[in-house]
């Protein structure tokens, strides 16, 4: 599979277009049918909120969704992929704002790209969340500098056991 750049290209809506376009087409990939992604752009209107988000406040947001009532039986069930590819989405964003960019795609992304530009956030997140535990790990094991020659002893043990 071709590496894909992470470039973001303006997607400026057109004047008879409204705010919420920006994140429709997502939704609509991600495979939100037309009523659901009502429902999920009633909570998140622009793809720049979702770079102040974290996963938890989707994983509620998508609970929130699944447990309302009215006579439609409006809930939106999201599963657990389209979850994930939500949150991909949130990744994808924070990716953006985190390299200085705006927080847009180009209107000639197909599906299947944008696809591998969730996917591959998803993927830069695990790596983040995998440095972040090893260096608390590695923190915890470390006997420290040796300083004391008296207790090269008791410090070439904790050396030896970490």
């Amino acid at each position: 599979m071709a590496r894909m750049e992470y470039t973001p290209l303006s997607r400026d809506p057109s004047p008879e277009s409204s705010k919420d376009d920006l994140i429709e087409w997502p939704l609509e990939c991600i495979g939100f049918d037309e009523q659901e992604r009502e429902q999920i752009m009633g909570e998140i209107s622009l793809l720049g909120h979702l770079a102040s988000m974290t996963e938890q406040d989707i994983r509620d947001m998508a609970t929130s969704l699944s447990r309302r009532k009215d006579e439609d039986d409006g809930r939106v069930r999201i599963g657990q992929h389209r979850l994930q590819q939500l949150i991909g989405l949130m990744h994808w964003a924070q990716d953006l704002r985190r390299c200085g960019r705006s927080i847009a795609y180009d209107t000639d992304t197909s599906e299947a790209e944008f696809h591998e530009l969730i996917d591959t956030a998803n993927d830069r997140a695990r790596i983040r969340k995998a440095k972040i535990h090893n260096d608390t790990i590695t923190g915890a094991t470390d006997p420290g500098k040796f300083t004391d020659d008296t207790k090269w002893h008791e410090w070439s043990q904790a050396l030896l056991t970490n």
